[in-house]
């Protein structure tokens, strides 16, 4: 895959997990869905090879079920676009960023 198509991918999975809590799904609804939203199959190994960077592939040892979920720094990107959007035309000040993350995002940062 060339670098056009990664990014096109990773924008294509980032927005399937977005609709989801936390950004994660099982592996197996989540191919399902691609699919059915894309009319094309995705091949598990084509993540693991192309978007390490922005999602996690694990695997429960106890019942083997697969999930997917964006990496912690594509959660934090997607999430903070909106603050920034929302608050004072487009910046907020650094020493205030925490607490507004915070305040907007408490149940999710504790699942990290």
């Amino acid at each position: 895959m060339d670098r056009q198509e990664i990014e096109q991918l990773c924008q294509e999975v980032a927005g399937i997990l977005a609709k989801n809590p936390e950004y994660k799904m099982d592996l197996e609804d989540f191919l399902k869905v691609y699919s059915s939203e894309y009319e094309t199959d995705l091949d598990p190994l084509t993540l693991e090879r192309n978007l390490s960077d922005h999602v996690i592939l694990s695997q429960d040892d106890e019942t083997g079920s697969r999930t997917i979920q964006l990496s912690p720094l594509r959660i934090f990107g997607r999430e903070i676009v909106p603050l920034l959007e929302e608050n004072s035309g487009g910046s907020i000040m650094l020493s205030n960023l925490e607490s507004i993350y915070l305040q907007r995002y408490t149940a999710f940062t504790t699942s990290y």
